[in-house]
């Protein structure tokens, strides 16, 4: 597995497990949990590439932070689209 699909995995599961901490109302998470979802993918994946550039764990790339935060875009996509499916489903 390439180290660019592991920062996409990566990045989707810190997401999908914050967004999974509070329950939906009306087929919406609350605001702030999505932005400290994203934000927490964004920010372990800065603070990677950092430890790579300064501490020399590897090669620093913005690929890497790309991926990471894209994997996390993904996992509000997946988690939005469920969310909004069991509402729809509970009304109808």
């Amino acid at each position: 597995m390439s180290d660019l699909t592991l920062h996409f995995i990566a990045g989707f599961i810190i997401s999908f497990a914050i967004l999974m901490l509070k329950k939906p109302v009306m087929a919406r998470r609350p605001d702030w949990l999505v932005l400290t979802a994203i934000g927490a993918s964004i920010a372990v994946a800065v603070a990677k590439e950092a430890g790579d550039y300064f501490l020399h764990w590897g090669t620093a790339e913005i690929a890497d932070i790309t991926l990471t935060w894209t994997g996390g875009m993904v996992a509000l996509a997946c988690v939005a689209l469920y969310d909004w499916i069991i509402y729809v489903k509970r009304r109808g």
